[in-house]
């Protein structure tokens, strides 16, 4: 039961994980209050940055230090050690007032214990008691006579509720630094993703022994400056292997041009993406040194969006990163990063594959 448990969980922070990096624009991100008071807004209208990362429905774990009441709205005020704001639920004033928290139980000591903030010294009347809520709404910028002030509007039911843990305001801040750091850098690779912790550890050991029986390592400069150095006469019809490591480079003769991958080869690969599993396999057929980088290359592209497409098919998406390519090609095989580069550009001189959002990321040419 715990394993499925599991699974369920894992499969569920994949999926956020691709929304947040796609730029889901409805995805719900885990923020800290300081993130929402330095959050920009380009437009009245717009959506808020973080980063440069829009955002539309954020959740925060807080203290409530403060509550007020008016004939339209119920006002929290919350805390989370890194800024304050106010969280309002608005209502009709004709209808019967509704206070969320109000009739909900509140965790005794044996929950958990909190370390409470210290209020403001302000007129305000402070709650009898305070502890960590669990918040879910929407940023909102309003002016005020002589400034501009923010609040997080709470909708529906479950919008603000006690936690029952203080484990739910370590997980919440370490998703904080979760989604914040795919936001940087991208998701996780996805050859490296798995839905169970029993199939997270036998992926870690076969990478392990891939490491020790084909360790990466960079060429030697020697070989670098040599395959610079003829990089530029390679055509559109062939490519040429790296020369072998000699004392004096200079000295080799010029290297036999071998046929450029085939079209056959593409398509099988392309069929082997769809009909393998929505993840990059541990154990692949190209994984031998001699494979040529174009078909790696073809081989991450056409698994990785195979995979995002089985997850998010109505989803927009950007294509395959280049520095995930480098990564996935770089694990299966003794090439450096150079090389793949040099492959992704042949592929696109060839028409094999295209440019989607930016001159980073790439899609398969149908």
């Amino acid at each position: 039961m715990s394993s499925d448990t599991d699974s369920t969980e894992n499969s569920g922070d994949d999926i956020r994980s691709r929304l947040l990096a796609s730029g889901a624009k409805y995805s719900v991100r885990h923020v800290s209050i300081a993130q929402l008071l330095k959050a920009v807004l380009l437009y009245e209208g717009a959506l808020f940055q973080i980063e440069g990362r829009e955002f539309k429905k954020i959740i925060i774990v807080a203290n409530v230090i403060d509550k007020k009441e008016t004939d339209t709205q119920i006002a929290y005020r919350l805390d989370d050690g890194t800024g304050k704001i106010w969280a309002r639920i608005w209502q009709d004033p004709h209808s019967l007032r509704v206070d969320p928290l109000k009739d909900k139980p509140i965790p005794g000591p044996s929950g958990c214990v909190f370390e409470l903030f210290q209020a403001e010294n302000d007129q305000s009347t402070l709650v009898s008691e305070l502890h960590y809520v669990r918040a879910t709404g929407e940023l909102s910028e309003y002016k005020t006579a002589s400034s501009r002030s923010r609040s997080l509007i709470l909708y529906g039911d479950g919008a603000i509720e006690y936690i029952q843990g203080s484990n739910e305001v370590d997980h919440h801040f370490l998703q904080i630094i979760k989604e914040t750091h795919i936001f940087r850098v991208g998701p996780p690779p996805i050859g490296l993703i798995s839905s169970t912790p029993s199939a997270i550890s036998n992926s870690l050991q076969r990478l392990e022994l891939q490491s020790d029986l084909q360790p990466v390592s960079d060429p030697d400069p020697a070989e670098e400056e040599e395959f610079n150095r003829t990089g530029n006469a390679v055509d559109s019809e062939s490519v040429f292997d790296t020369p072998t490591k000699v004392r004096n480079t200079r000295a080799l003769e010029p290297p036999s041009p071998t046929p450029r991958p085939k079209r056959q080869k593409r398509v099988a690969l392309e069929e082997n993406a769809e009909a393998g599993s929505s993840r990059l396999p541990a154990q692949s057929s190209f994984t031998t040194t001699d494979s040529k980088p174009e078909d790696l290359v073809l081989l991450v592209i056409g698994e990785g969006l195979n995979a995002l497409r089985q997850d998010q098919p109505d989803s927009v998406y950007e294509g395959v990163a280049r520095k995930l390519i480098v990564y996935q090609v770089r694990k299966l095989s003794r090439i450096s990063s150079h090389q793949v580069n040099e492959a992704i550009a042949q592929l696109l001189d060839s028409g094999m594959i295209c440019e989607t959002v930016d001159r980073d990321h790439f899609d398969l040419v149908d």
